[in-house]
């Protein structure tokens, strides 16, 4: 206030330079003294022997010191975080969310489908936040949010060219990272290496305590209805494909703690389901991504008992997760203790939703045919007209699509199918040939 500054500089006047630092010094913030009070510590320590009388209480006082500092450094991390956090969800009209935490915001470089774009991205403790940074952006409200459960981060090892010439011409490095996930998958591009290496790390913490947060859920064997709940907790889930016999075929497998089921389409009953506790899984010697499944099928039953099926299933990259999964739900079964439900939080490449092809393309990506300009004729009331009456008006109307699982540009003729994909949507999607005819027959390499 204006009466307490009078007050203080009526006390400065007579004080020499000395005695108005001293002053200036207590009337410090405690965050800013005790970080001073640490420094003195460490310099005294640096002059007392280890056989001094004063050399313990002294080690403790440090100790004590520093996790006061570390304390209110929290508390402020913790304030500053709050703050940011009101300013987004009153920027973007989001509800207030108890269990949303602020991580990290800044502006990055998304690779859409006809042009790169500046977007505010704002990172949360459980969801990603992008949201366009134009003058529009400010009326009309069209941030999107996506889940960070069952998401993946990556870094790009290099860009297309079209993008490098949407970035910049003479562009020479490769600040980008991948983020896939069911709802949507996009490339972003960073300013500087070290902006890419906090960004990748930031999401890819995030994602980690999101999965160690579901997995860690313990339920008690002793309550019924959670038991019970738990036996029909799916912990994983994909299409992979699979081969009993000559053919592979692509399948959606499902692994909880009471079967392991194969069925053709997502959301379908099963064509196949074995018992877990019988289930025997192990590794193939000569390949890397394959493993077999040993079980009996309960939806086959003879006189005798289930029938005993084995299976061979391509993981790819991810057969070490799909051992785990079924192992532990094997160990579950036989132990008769408690369930930790591990979540199915880690959906294979082909959950996630496509990185759309950048760029207009010229022709189809699979019949190689340009795409066509359709003509179409309309009674014109006015002005010239030709011998029948009609005025041509030509609209350059391009057929191209993109197919909903590999995100290429197809023209018409070969994407005519639609299927459930596996993105947790029931709604069909529109997608190529190449796609239909792997999940029908698998007669193609299945890591599209």
């Amino acid at each position: 206030s204006e009466r307490f500054m009078v007050m203080l500089s009526e006390i400065q006047m007579p004080m020499d330079e000395t005695t108005m630092h001293q002053l200036r010094t207590f009337l410090n913030m405690p965050i800013e003294r005790i970080p001073q009070y640490s420094l003195y510590l460490h310099d005294l320590k640096r002059w007392t022997t280890d056989g001094h009388m004063d050399h313990a209480p002294l080690l403790s006082s440090i100790t004590a010191v520093n996790r006061v500092v570390h304390m209110l450094q929290d508390t402020i991390d913790a304030r500053d975080s709050l703050r940011n956090l009101r300013q987004v969800e009153l920027k973007y009209g989001l509800p207030p969310d108890k269990d949303r935490q602020f991580v990290k915001e800044g502006r990055l470089q998304k690779v859409c489908r006809h042009a790169v774009k500046v977007y505010h991205v704002v990172l949360f403790n459980n969801a990603l936040l992008y949201a366009p940074t134009g003058w529009k952006a400010m009326y009309v409200r069209k941030h999107k949010i996506i889940d960070l459960k069952g998401c993946s981060v990556s870094a790009v090892d290099s860009l297309t060219d079209s993008v490098r010439n949407a970035l910049s011409p003479n562009i020479t490095h490769n600040n980008a990272l991948q983020f896939l996930s069911s709802q949507k998958s996009f490339l972003l591009i960073a300013d500087s290496p070290t902006d890419q290496i906090e960004w990748l790390a930031a999401i890819h913490d995030a994602i980690v305590r999101v999965e160690m947060s579901a997995r860690l859920s313990i339920s008690s064997v002793d309550d019924e209805d959670a038991h019970n709940n738990d036996a029909e907790f799916v912990i994983k889930s994909g299409w992979l494909p699979v081969k009993r016999g000559p053919k592979w075929k692509r399948m959606w497998v499902t692994v909880d703690y009471q079967h392991v089921s194969l069925a053709t389409s997502f959301q379908a009953p099963p064509d196949v389901q074995l018992l877990i506790a019988g289930c025997d899984v192990e590794y193939i010697a000569d390949s890397a991504s394959c493993f077999q499944v040993t079980g009996e099928d309960m939806l086959e039953d003879n006189d005798v008992g289930a029938l005993t099926k084995e299976f061979t299933l391509d993981a790819l990259h991810d057969r070490d997760e799909w051992i785990r999964a079924i192992d532990h739900c094997v160990r579950c079964m036989h132990s008769g203790g408690d369930m930790v439900s591990t979540s199915a939080v880690s959906e294979p490449n082909s959950g996630y939703a496509p990185i759309y092809m950048f760029g207009a393309a010229k022709n189809c990506t699979l019949c190689f045919e340009k795409f066509a300009l359709i003509r179409t004729r309309h009674h014109c009331k006015y002005g010239n007209r030709d011998d029948n009456g009609l005025l041509l008006i030509v609209r350059f109307l391009t057929t191209d699509h993109y197919c909903r699982r590999c995100g290429n540009q197809v023209c018409g003729k070969c994407s005519k199918s639609k299927m459930v994909l596996a993105t947790g949507s029931t709604k069909p999607e529109r997608v190529c040939d190449k796609c239909m005819n792997v999940q029908r027959n698998c007669v193609l390499p299945p890591n599209l």
